[in-house]
């Protein structure tokens, strides 16, 4: 990840075609409190190819949007960051999937979604799985797990289920 100086620095060279400094750039962005021009750079590293780019810009929608077709648009960004095996683009179609189940089934198939995920992709889909298992509406699982889930989060990128956090749920903000 690019390290700028100020963050006008990292859109002009988004502007230039660099996803990796939009991505930067929209970092900043949303930590000053921009989410608007996050999204727009969000956007433009998705465009530009980069998986990370297309998983945050999906986030955005999601979080900020609350329809129907925003929530279908960014499930689609995940589904195309997961493909292209980014972590967190797997792990985000788990949590819409999971907002959106409503039978035993629906909970079943994203159970077996983030568990092959987890497997194949690690990294925050495992810490996904962990969260939902501790809903209790997946099933039942293996107290251990927990932690094994959030071990094997750590070791595939995901800096949030790092120092052994006692729960999967005090991981999300």
């Amino acid at each position: 990840m690019p390290v700028c100086e100020a963050a006008e620095q990292c859109v002009e060279e988004c502007n230039r075609g660099d996803a990796h400094h939009c991505l930067a750039a929209g970092y900043a962005y949303y930590e000053a409190g921009d989410s608007r021009f996050a999204q727009t750079l969000y956007r433009r590293a998705c465009l530009l190819g980069l998986a990370n780019g297309c998983t945050n810009y999906g986030a955005n929608l999601w979080v900020h949007e609350h329809t129907e077709g925003a929530t279908t648009c960014a499930r689609k960004l995940f589904a195309a960051a997961c493909s292209a095996s980014e972590h967190f683009g797997c792990g985000m179609i788990g949590r819409v999937d999971f907002e959106r189940a409503e039978t035993s089934d629906a909970y079943a198939r994203v159970r077996r979604q983030l568990e092959d995920t987890c497997s194949e992709v690690s990294g925050f889909s495992c810490r996904v799985l962990a969260k939902q298992l501790e809903s209790g509406r997946l099933g039942t699982y293996d107290q251990n797990a927990i932690s094994d889930l959030l071990t094997r989060a750590c070791e595939g990128g995901d800096t949030g289920a790092c120092d052994a956090p006692p729960t999967a749920e005090e991981t999300f903000r």
